[in-house]
């Protein structure tokens, strides 16, 4: 038989109430003794596990069915525990797994790197073994440098002793005395044809030089001035005996940096203070790499090159990336994708300039014989008069000049990545207004998410009106977008939930959110890249496409819940009272309200 727990009203019952009252029979006629069970409060019998699982609750009736108090029946979920030690082992062992892959392993690894580059100098065995036994004796130590460098690298900062700056990457040999005399936004925003999506020029050059030098800005002069990625493509199309010795490649993996240090060094010891800054910066000249005549590795790197390419699972990426980098330097393959000239015929590909003809023609030549000779007027004047021919033979069949300068304007401003910073100042308002009760800290820290989410909006907005579509086609699009969207609901809320309590909770979430996405993308653009691209074909099904947005959207609510979650676990460090809601979801605002 069952019952309900007497303290408890049968207008409040649920199954978690209900306790049922066993007897088994003990296979020779006899019963055992009455047990009783619950949900949470199983019974063990014969090997097995006997509890709760779903019950009669009294029911008023509806329309012919009469009323009921219940009780009629009670279903017993039955389950067995053979085998939880084992799976209790396995656990265990899979999170010491995760904790020597993610903390030790690392350590390890990088502690055997510095033992092979300290072997490979004079004295080195002696200073790999006191490296070695450095890391056996103090392995604590060692795992939080290890974490700190690993974030300083993840930040783009070199990892070094203060007292050895880093040696800068050498820049290409004879850059143009014009470089900053010239102006090349108006040949920017020309339209080019690039992987079926018509772009600014100044979008297409930025993804171009992505791909060779990563998020690594090419120098050039004394003092060095960073080029812009267009000047630096055209450079490379023209002059391109200028980059065979100058650091451009960009190389993401450290310790293929540093295979490739050693293998190099023990060619060439003279190479030693230059490579040291390759290790640091990650950027290495073609011609340490690539011997141009044999279309190969040059014989020297050439074993070690091979053997991380059959390395499937740590470097064979690396150095395909690496190849891409060297053909997508050579002129010829800059050249023919320069397709700047429109055809009539809508399914035919669009001209390379060399293939263009008439006033086009004109200034492409002229561009390209003043830029050989160091012709600064001459090549303003060139580079804009291609920009206007350009634009008189394409016509209707172009984007509107206002969509590709919008296009230009948004690399240029570094997608605008740069707005976390403004909701690192609502954070700070808002942290101090909602903590201390501090009301104009909390209306300014308001004012400040309102600024930075109508940035963002800005932003989220002409990049969806640059590529024509809604941004969600790669993980910089989904990173961006979702925490747009969590901002949008923040705003939301807080114009709903005005009076209420929690007031500026939201959008001290949404800020959170908002500026490590933002952040992220600002810091990591190696990992997020932001090239505009085409959207991916399986989008193009509206299930889909819709699935896609809703997960998106998701992750921005489930960062904005873990941030209230850390607030309260601060609070009940910090000695609060052991508050929790009563109700979730809408149900807690109805409750406020």
């Amino acid at each position: 038989y069952g019952d309900w727990s007497s303290d408890v009203c049968s207008s409040d019952l649920t199954i978690r109430d209900y306790i049922s009252v066993l007897r088994f029979a003990d296979g020779q006629g006899g019963w055992s003794q009455p047990e009783r069970v619950s949900v949470n409060q199983p019974v063990e019998h014969g090997g097995l596990w006997y509890f709760q699982a779903q019950w009669d609750p009294p029911d008023e009736g509806a329309g012919d069915l009469p009323p009921s108090l219940g009780l009629n029946y009670t279903v017993l979920g039955v389950g067995s525990r053979h085998g939880v030690g084992m799976q209790l082992a396995g656990c265990i062992i899979a999170a010491l797994g995760m904790l020597y892959a993610f903390y030790v392993k690392p350590v390890i690894k990088r502690r055997a790197l510095l033992a092979q580059k300290a072997m490979a100098r004079p004295g080195g065995v002696a200073v790999a073994a006191a490296t070695l036994a450095l890391a056996l004796c103090m392995p604590v130590r060692a795992m939080a440098q290890s974490a700190q460098q690993g974030g300083d690298a993840a930040m783009g900062a070199p990892v070094q002793a203060a007292s050895q700056p880093a040696p800068t990457p050498a820049t290409s040999s004879g850059a143009p005395a014009f470089m900053q005399q010239v102006d090349l936004s108006k040949l920017e925003d020309a339209a080019i044809m690039s992987e079926g999506r018509v772009k600014s020029l100044g979008s297409f050059a930025f993804g171009w030089m992505q791909q060779i030098s990563g998020p690594k800005r090419i120098r050039s002069g004394e003092p060095t001035v960073a080029q812009t990625p267009l000047f630096t493509l055209l450079d490379l199309a023209l002059r391109p005996q200028a980059y065979a010795d100058a650091d451009v490649i960009y190389v993401k993996n450290r310790e293929v940096r540093v295979r490739i240090e050693q293998a190099l060094l023990a060619v060439d010891p003279s190479l030693a203070e230059r490579l040291r800054g390759f290790e640091q910066h990650g950027l290495i000249a073609p011609g340490l790499l690539w011997d141009a005549a044999a279309n190969a590795w040059r014989p020297d790197i050439a074993p070690v090159m091979q053997q991380m390419e059959g390395d499937l699972i740590r470097s064979s990426k690396q150095i395909d990336q690496m190849r891409g980098a060297i053909a997508m330097m050579r002129p010829e393959q800059i050249r023919d994708r320069l397709r700047m000239v429109p055809v009539a015929q809508a399914d035919k590909p669009w001209l390379s300039l060399d293939q263009a003809s008439g006033p086009v023609a004109d200034a492409w030549l002229a561009l390209q014989q003043s830029w050989v000779q160091g012709d600064a007027p001459a090549v303003q004047r060139a580079a804009d008069e291609l920009a206007v021919a350009l634009r008189a033979q394409g016509g209707a069949l172009l984007p509107s000049q206002g969509r590709l300068h919008w296009e230009s304007w948004y690399f240029r401003s570094s997608q605008m990545t740069w707005v976390w910073f403004v909701y690192f100042g609502a954070v700070a308002l808002l942290l101090l207004g909602f903590s201390w009760k501090w009301p104009r800290a909390l209306s300014l820290g308001l004012l400040v998410f309102a600024g930075a989410f109508l940035l963002q909006t800005f932003s989220v907005g002409l990049r969806w009106y640059v590529s024509d579509r809604w941004p969600n086609s790669n993980m910089f699009e989904a990173v961006t977008t979702a925490s747009w969207m969590g901002a949008a609901l923040a705003a939301l809320a807080e114009a709903l939930f005005r009076r209420l309590p929690v007031r500026g909770l939201f959008a001290l979430g949404a800020s959170v959110g908002c500026m490590l996405a933002l952040m992220a993308c600002a810091l990591l653009p190696a990992q997020l890249n932001p090239a505009i691209g085409n959207m991916m074909p399986v989008l193009n099904d509206v299930w889909l496409y819709i699935h896609t947005n809703v997960i998106i959207f998701s992750y921005a609510l489930i960062f904005m819940a873990a941030v209230t979650a850390a607030m309260y676990l601060v609070w009940r460090w910090r000695g609060g009272a052991a508050v929790h809601a009563r109700v979730g979801g809408a149900g807690e605002l109805l409750v406020l309200a």
